[in-house]
């Protein structure tokens, strides 16, 4: 294959790469509505989708680091010496398309999206779960009765025993 075709391989991979991208940012933000109306059914849903388009992206990433390898002339082993090479490939003269070029900063510019939706979903979810555990506590406090096995852990509610001494002198 020569250069030309190379890259209109790496085009095309990199086309069906950020479609991807576009798709699993498009599941996040689905995943932050469902966060926020507490609809579980849907966030399982959503996560149930999310497994296929995960595996279809990790397959496209891998194709287009072996492409990127090609162009480099890097072993497909990858030794860190060609890890520094692929790094360098845009920044070199090896590659001349600007389609490339708009590619890759489209690519980064949603991977930092995505990141910042995953901070963000995180967030909320750790959110809803305090909120929780806060609501649980008001509806059922802790029991005061409580008792505890060497180890620490709890035993469950203590009995309360009342005695009453009866003292019969006199």
């Amino acid at each position: 294959m020569n250069q030309i075709e190379i890259e209109q391989q790496l085009q095309s991979i990199m086309k069906r790469e950020i479609g991807l991208l576009r798709e699993f940012l498009g599941s996040m933000e689905s995943e932050q509505q469902a966060i926020m109306v507490n609809d579980t059914a849907l966030l399982k849903s959503i996560f149930k989708e999310r497994d296929p388009l995960l595996e279809q992206l990790l397959k496209v990433r891998e194709q287009r680091i072996g492409i990127l390898k090609v162009l480099a002339g890097v072993s497909e082993d990858g030794d860190a010496e060609g890890q520094e090479a692929m790094e360098k490939l845009f920044d070199s003269d090896v590659i001349k398309s600007p389609e490339l070029f708009m590619m890759r900063d489209q690519m980064l510019a949603l991977l930092e999206k995505m990141q910042v939706h995953f901070g963000r979903n995180n967030n909320l979810l750790g959110k809803k779960v305090d909120q929780t555990r806060k609501l649980i506590n008001r509806l059922h406090p802790a029991d005061t009765n409580t008792t505890y096995s060497m180890d620490g852990k709890s035993k469950g509610k203590g009995r309360k025993t009342t005695i009453t001494l009866i003292n019969r002198e006199g």
